[in-house]
């Protein structure tokens, strides 16, 4: 995919292209017991949601590419008024599902629309340091 992101990572977190060789040794300061960065790569992010878009609707959408329950899935919503803030979670059982499905989705053409907008998807970023 061309994204280099090895500092931590022993394969790109986005395609999982193995680190080369030459590059494996230069891990210095990065110790064995730190997370190597596939901590939360089971989860990606759904963007540009509607705001009455449900887990319901979310779950038919995918599907076709996904074996999901309403588990899965976490629909971010305002405390205030109760729709949706635009964005979604969706946790699969491992990073190589995740990355399979990311891949569907980042490749349909055309994009994956949800009531009527066009769904953005990425890996999420976890907030555990």
């Amino acid at each position: 995919c061309g994204l280099y992101n090895f500092r931590r990572r022993l394969k790109c977190f986005r395609c999982g292209a193995a680190k080369a060789e030459s590059e494996t040794g230069s891990n210095t300061g990065v110790s064995e017991t730190q997370p190597s960065g596939d901590f939360y790569g089971d989860t990606i992010i759904l963007r540009n949601i509607a705001p009455l878009t449900t887990v319901e609707a979310i779950m038919t959408a995918l599907a076709p590419y996904a074996n999901l329950s309403s588990n899965n899935i976490r629909l971010i919503k305002d405390k205030q008024t109760g729709q949706n803030r635009g964005f979604a979670f969706v946790q699969l059982s491992s990073p190589l599902e995740a990355s399979q499905l990311l891949t569907i989705l980042q490749g349909l053409q055309p994009p994956l629309k949800l009531d009527g907008k066009t769904i953005g998807v990425d890996y999420a970023k976890s907030a555990r340091k």
